[in-house]
């Protein structure tokens, strides 16, 4: 159980079959707080999220964290690399990303559940406005 600001929420296992978001998140010696940070985007009302957490090289126990979340989560994908900072650590997870959009999430962030959904939902009008107005002219 997860308390977020929108109230209790419960992980439980999505059916998860293909990605329309990649949502990914670089860490590095984050053993004290990336649990919470996992299970937060795992918490999201989106279902096909694929969350890629992306070690850069964690000298704690960040790496067996990231692995446990792996192996029971279908949607969860960890990669672990020599450190290389922040944004090669991103630069791996958009190589790696299968979702049409791709977020980022810090290992330090708190996002509310619904946020993936919401950003998907807006994007999709937004191109779809954005595609009327290219046929009318």
């Amino acid at each position: 159980m997860i308390v977020a600001e929108s109230g209790q929420i419960y992980l439980q296992e999505k059916q998860y079959s293909y990605a329309d978001v990649s949502l990914i998140i670089p860490i590095y010696n984050a053993q004290d707080y990336i649990v919470r940070e996992i299970d937060v985007a795992l918490a999201q009302s989106f279902f096909n999220l694929e969350i890629i957490l992306v070690d850069d090289g964690s000298t704690d126990n960040t790496s067996n964290v990231v692995d446990w979340y792996a192996e029971r989560y279908s949607n969860v994908i960890a990669i672990h690399q020599k450190n290389g900072g922040v944004g090669a650590a991103r630069n791996t997870g958009i190589r790696r990303a299968s979702g049409e959009y791709i977020g980022f999430m810090d290992g330090d962030d708190m996002i509310h559940p619904d946020m993936i959904i919401r950003l998907y939902n807006y994007a999709k009008k937004t191109i779809a406005i954005l595609q009327s107005h290219l046929y009318v002219r």
